[in-house]
This record gives structure tokens, sequence and C-alpha cells, in this order.
């Protein structure tokens, strides 16, 4: 899939991949179940196809894919939400991307929380889960907060987002995750 007939870089978020790279999986639209079901049954049949990429960096990848549709399944109730995943030129970094509209509440909330574990170590990410795990208190979608956490664990802290004006109350939430060989 090359073109998902954006209009303009706004509203395009191809325009954020990697310069080079190849966009393996993409959607645009309402994200239900049988979407994440189709996505990710895509992309396992990609990755089972792909001998050169090892299975531990195989399952990092389709983690993160999970991770990002059902957090576009819980939290967008859009039509205008994406879902891409590109590889680069040499097959090494697989980048992970979801965007979708969010109100400025939400956006605070957001940035606030990727900012306070962007760049913690994976010891203290691991003990973040545990205090998350040991909570009782859920969102109103079941979750309790795991979703960035996991995301930074499995990209090794390569998580970043960027909040574009979209309409009137509204901005778009544009995040990406990059998935490395495993750092030695």
């Amino acid at each position: 899939m090359s073109d998902l007939n954006f209009s303009n870089r706004k509203t395009n978020p191809q325009s954020f991949m990697p310069q080079g790279d190849t966009v393996v999986v993409g959607y645009a639209g309402e994200f239900k179940p049988v979407t994440s079901d189709f996505l990710l049954g895509w992309l396992e049949r990609l990755n089972a196809e792909n001998s050169s990429l090892s299975r531990i960096k195989s399952k990092r990848i389709f983690r993160a894919a999970v991770e990002l549709i059902q957090n576009l399944i819980h939290h967008s109730h859009s039509s205008n939400s994406t879902f891409l995943v590109s590889k680069s030129e040499d097959g090494k970094i697989y980048t992970l991307m979801s965007t979708n509209p969010v109100n400025t509440i939400q956006a605070d909330k957001l940035a606030s929380a990727i900012n306070s574990i962007k760049d913690t170590d994976d010891e203290d990410l691991r003990g973040l889960k545990l205090n998350v795990l040991e909570r009782e208190s859920r969102s109103s979608h079941g979750g309790g907060g795991m979703g960035l956490l996991d995301l930074t664990l499995l990209s090794y802290g390569n998580i970043s987002y960027e909040f574009l004006p979209w309409s009137e109350g509204l901005l778009l939430y544009c995040l990406t995750v990059q998935i490395h060989s495993i750092p030695s």
C-alpha cells in the first residue's frame, strides 16, 4: 500500500514517516475489532514471509501494532484515524504510527504521560508496570495505563508524538514508535 490519498501534510501521516521508508501496512478510517483482526492478520503474514526479520523483532513489531490499534479502537471515535507500518530501505528499522483527533485536555494528558516515561530506563519502566498491575483502578475501557509503558519498552524509548491543528477544539495526535534491532 503506497498512497492513502491524503490531501496535505497536516492530514497525511505518511509525510511523517522517515524518508525512503516503504509503507508495508496502512489503514485510514474508523477502527473496530474487525479492523484489528484484519490488520494484525495481514501484519502477521508479512512478518512470517520476511525471512530476514528475526523472530524477536517480529514479535516486538506485532506487540507494538496491537497496542497502537487497541488505542485507536478504544480512544478514537472518528473515521479520521490512521495506522501505518513502514520499514527502512535496509529493513533494519520498522516505524509504526497511529493518528487520531483528540481534544486539548486529552492532548495535555498524553503529552505529560509520554514525557514522563520516554527517557525512563527499562528497569524503572518495569517497576511502573508492576505498580499499574497492582492498582485496582481501570479506565472506562478496562486499561490501566500500560499501553504507553509497553510501547516505550518495546521500542527502547524510540517513541515520539506530535499534535497538529485539526479542527475547532481538536488536535491530530500522531504517535510514532520505531523498532530497531536489539541494542547491544
